[in-house]
């Protein structure tokens, strides 16, 4: 009778403690509904997950917990939160519309997706289909950004120069302590009719939203029609990280280059550099750039380099007319690593300034001007004084777009470079005309 008399009070106790906690998980519940109601999901959110080690997997709660999650921007908690609802009620079609979007806020593109399917599958009422819909097109948006994207392009020009090799018009030449000389026709400047062929080749695979990888490949290749021994021929790769930014990308690119003159291995470049650009509002935009690395000449050693070099630059677009203006400017080193080859070496400071305006969809005429002072490390051994370059170009040209995947263009430029050492003082001017292929 005593063991009987002891086990029904046990029992009491249970019961009692059992109805004293329902008023207490009651009013848990109605707290973080009305932290929802009242639009503090912060203060919902802290609440809930107090009480997730006692009430977690009781679909009434997990529900809160997980609207308070994903109004606090915590979507990966919710997903737990709203499995847990749908685990045990299968046909609670408000806790797998949730599920949904919180996998899809939490970058769960497949998942959100499947989900998503699931809700239209049941037939919602026709605002819930819309809802529905406008995430499915989101998260096709996305994952297409988040595929690897391939472009690229052709290009063939054609036209006149009227200094191929950037030699000085002046015949006659005075050189220290050794008189006055004529140059022959092959140190003078030399006009002729060239051809170039170019493609490009550009890839870029995300790894998340913010983080990719990128690659450039390009291929330059001028060919002048009489004068073979200038022609040009480079092959460029950069290829690094990227990351998106606040309002703007960082770049982090490796650079090679060579660079061939007259079908032989001419320079070598290669380098590592940043390129940061940051939007400063709709319609400007700053850019920093830099670049470290070493300048290799196969067949001229004395001129192999470390190269540095920095710089800023800013564009503005105007709105009306559509006018798109861009200015940089930058700073260089040239230092030589060998003493015997120091005149070599050099430093310059440019400017650049160009603008495009957009006159038509298809028609868009442009220009750009560009100065580089530039003074050399040591004097020149032969005609004993440090060589001082003043150089500038201006181009003018008309782009025309008739489809997107076209491009034709006709180009004028200007060249000129002023020296205190007359063998590197020469003018130059250039026409062409040509059209880019584009493609993806």
């Amino acid at each position: 009778m005593e063991i009987a008399f002891r086990r029904f009070r046990g029992l009491c106790l249970l019961v009692n403690c059992l109805l004293l906690c329902l008023p207490a998980a009651a009013a848990g519940s109605e707290d973080i509904a009305r932290l929802l109601r009242d639009g503090n999901a912060t203060a919902a959110w802290e609440q809930a997950r107090a009480l997730v080690p006692e009430r977690a997997g009781e679909p009434a709660f997990d529900m809160l917990y997980g609207l308070a999650a994903v109004r606090s921007g915590h979507p990966e908690h919710a997903v737990f939160a709203f499995e847990r609802v749908v685990a045990l009620e299968p046909d609670n079609h408000r806790a797998r519309l949730e599920l949904a979007r919180a996998h899809y806020l939490a970058g769960n593109l497949s998942l959100a997706s499947a989900e998503f399917e699931r809700v239209l599958a049941i037939n919602p009422p026709q605002r819930v289909r819309d809802n529905v819909q406008i995430f499915l097109d989101a998260i096709e948006r996305r994952q297409a950004s988040l595929s690897t994207r391939v472009t690229g392009y052709l290009e063939l020009r054609a036209g006149t120069d009227s200094n191929v090799n950037s030699a000085t018009s002046d015949d006659t030449l005075e050189i220290p302590a050794l008189g006055t000389f004529t140059l022959n026709g092959a140190s003078l400047d030399r006009s002729d009719e060239f051809v170039e062929k170019n493609a490009g080749l550009a890839l870029v695979h995300p790894l998340t939203r913010r983080h990719a990888l990128f690659a450039d490949l390009t291929y330059k290749d001028r060919e002048n029609i009489e004068t073979q021994a200038y022609d040009l021929r480079s092959v460029t790769l950069n290829a690094g990280p990227m990351l998106a930014l606040a309002g703007g990308r960082l770049r982090l690119p490796l650079n090679y280059q060579f660079l061939y003159l007259d079908n032989s291995k001419y320079r070598r470049l290669g380098s590592v550099g940043f390129d940061w650009t940051r939007d400063l509002g709709r319609r400007d935009q700053l850019q920093l750039f830099g670049q470290y690395g070493s300048l290799r000449y196969p067949d001229n050693a004395a001129r192999n380099a470390r190269l540095a070099l920095g710089g800023a630059g800013w564009i503005h677009r105007f709105p009306d007319p559509d006018v798109q203006l861009s200015t940089s400017a930058y700073f260089g080193d040239e230092a030589t690593h060998d003493s015997v080859g120091e005149h070599n070496g050099k430093q310059y400071l440019g400017l650049r300034l160009g603008g495009q305006w957009t006159l038509t969809p298809h028609h868009s005429p442009y220009f750009s001007l560009a100065a580089q002072w530039s003074e050399h490390d040591a004097l020149d051994p032969v005609f004993a004084r440090t060589r001082e370059d003043e150089f500038a170009e201006a181009r003018l040209g008309w782009a025309w777009t008739p489809a997107d995947a076209w491009l034709w263009r006709i180009e004028l430029a200007y060249t000129r470079n002023d020296s205190n050492i007359s063998l590197y003082q020469y003018t130059r001017r250039q026409a062409f005309a040509g059209v880019t292929w584009r493609f993806e």
